[in-house]
């Protein structure tokens, strides 16, 4: 394998993980773990966003190319990790390898630039806010996109294609769980130069300049944010981007981390766990820190859970009723807990009385009782389930628990008429539930 002409046929080996049966077991449910966090977050970030209006505005939409990225990013690398931990392969291929390294540095350069969008972003709507809407329209958020992917995938295509010009050694282990560019060049017999002046050149234009952008961006915010003379408007200001500013440290801190852990000591291990923080905690952690303190991702995430759920359940109530294969006391409840679900998330999600939403949760919980009570009969009494659980029985059942759970709901609200509130008391809930309510009452009782 030492001539050039065999590059081709060549076959790296991922050492990565190289652990004992046991472990190699716990890492696969772990790593699985943080990939599906990692996919299903962000997609839900990109979906809430997709869906409501009101999210439809630049820092939105840098958001979701950002969450779009990192799903992406991830599924360039892990996936290809899961296979070999899971068949205890480490053989990767000569273009396999060449198609991560494309994919990685392009949703990594994408990474840099997403997020000095939304820094510049940022910078725009503190300190020229009078002027945001006309500096950051959509024709400008768009152009900026494209000029991101562009470059990107430019950058990544010349530092691959100079790969094809490397004949490589014998020694074909690569001490990472992914095929990581500078790895792959200290395995070539060739003369790199060329390779390291194309990678010096495209981290500079790519990552260096875009965090000098950052910087900037973040010097002008908190220099504005310092000469506002409210305690309450500095608060505020700093909580529009904090999370923005929290993401590109732990992006920037991990990356970093990764080049200098390979360049500054000689133990693959260390570099190996500066990996697994910058290609996957990371982008784990994104759709937490971006929705976990914001209010209006909060409430367009339970939105679009409401909506799913409705759909679902939807779904399953044309089914029952359609197909006459599901017309048994069975799916004859399961269209009537559907029913039930709708209604109750819809009194939720749009904060309507917690009166109506505890009506149909006590309902559900009848009706969770009679599917149960239902099991039991096909089960345990085959021969008389027809008997027992015929329609005048099931109409019954059904009735029962809508007259349960209106009178529990109705005993409720009538006794919380009487509670001597205070006019203005917070309720820190996201719905007027009961319990808090008497907590609150009993707080007002011992302070008085």
């Amino acid at each position: 394998m030492e001539s050039g002409n065999q590059t081709h046929a060549l076959e790296f080996l991922l050492l990565g993980f190289s652990a004992k049966s046991e472990i190699r077991f716990i890492l696969f449910g772990l790593f699985l773990s943080m990939y599906l966090v990692t996919f299903t977050g962000n997609l839900l970030i990109i979906l809430a966003i997709v869906s409501d209006s009101h999210l439809h505005t630049p820092m939105y939409f840098f958001l979701s190319n950002l969450s779009f990225a990192d799903i992406c990013f991830t599924s360039t690398t892990i996936p290809k990790m899961l296979l070999n931990l899971q068949t205890q392969s480490k053989v990767i291929t000569y273009k396999a390898c060449l198609s991560q390294i494309f994919f990685f540095i392009v949703f990594g350069c994408l990474d840099n630039l997403f997020l000095t969008m939304m820094a510049y972003d940022r910078f725009v709507a503190i300190c020229h806010p009078l002027h945001y809407t006309v500096i950051m329209n959509s024709q400008v958020c768009g152009l900026l996109v494209l000029g991101s992917w562009c470059l990107s995938v430019m950058g990544s295509l010349i530092e691959t294609l100079t790969i094809l010009r490397l004949s490589f050694c014998t020694n074909l282990e690569i001490p990472h769980f992914f095929c990581d560019l500078p790895e792959v060049l200290k395995l070539t017999c060739s003369d790199t130069l060329i390779n390291n002046i194309v990678v010096y050149f495209a981290t500079g234009l790519l990552a260096v300049i875009p965090f000098s952008g950052i910087l900037f961006s973040y010097y002008q915010i908190v220099s504005s944010i310092l000469r506002i003379s409210s305690a309450g408007g500095k608060f505020k200001a700093f909580s529009t981007c904090g999370a923005h500013l929290l993401v590109v440290f732990l992006f920037y801190g991990t990356g970093l981390g990764v080049y200098l852990s390979s360049a500054g000591t000689s133990s693959s291990r260390t570099s190996l766990v500066a990996s697994v923080m910058y290609t996957m905690v990371t982008p784990m952690l994104n759709p937490f820190i971006y929705s976990l303190r914001n209010r209006d991702m909060k409430g367009a995430l339970g939105r679009l859970l409401s909506r799913a759920t409705s759909l679902s359940n939807a779904a399953i109530i044309l089914t029952s009723l359609l197909d006459s294969r599901c017309h048994t006391p069975m799916y004859f409840f399961f269209p009537n807990l559907s029913i039930l679900d709708m209604c109750f998330t819809n009194c939720i999600v749009p904060q309507i009385m917690y009166s109506v939403a505890l009506a149909f949760g006590s309902m559900e919980c009848v009706l969770f009782t009679v599917l149960v009570v239902d099991h039991y009969v096909v089960i345990c009494w085959s021969l008389h389930s027809a008997t027992i659980m015929h329609q005048q029985i099931c109409h019954l059942l059904v009735a029962m628990s809508l007259f349960t759970g209106l009178a529990n709901s109705l005993l409720q609200a009538s006794l919380s008429i009487v509670w001597p509130l205070c006019d203005h008391c917070c309720v820190d809930y996201f719905l007027f539930d009961v319990l808090v309510i008497i907590k609150l009452l009993w707080t007002l009782i011992q302070l008085n």
